[in-house]
């Protein structure tokens, strides 16, 4: 995964796919929630860092809306 991102992120998604090959896919791809920006290119700003925790929030507790 890219060094210069977030060290909650990265472990966050990890704990959640268990693979770095899916964790940098999920980071690559568009999202509806962001939208159709990927998580990579959001991940610029704390306030942003923000959405992308919420996703992962949203995914732990199995809310894919």
């Amino acid at each position: 995964m890219k060094d210069e991102l977030d060290i909650e992120i990265k472990l966050r998604l990890m704990v959640l796919f268990n693979d770095e090959a899916l964790c940098e896919e999920w980071l690559k791809s568009s999202k509806i929630q962001l939208g159709g920006l990927s998580p990579l290119e959001v991940i610029k700003t704390a306030s942003e860092k923000e959405k992308i925790l919420d996703m992962l929030d949203r995914i732990e507790t199995g809310d894919f809306s």
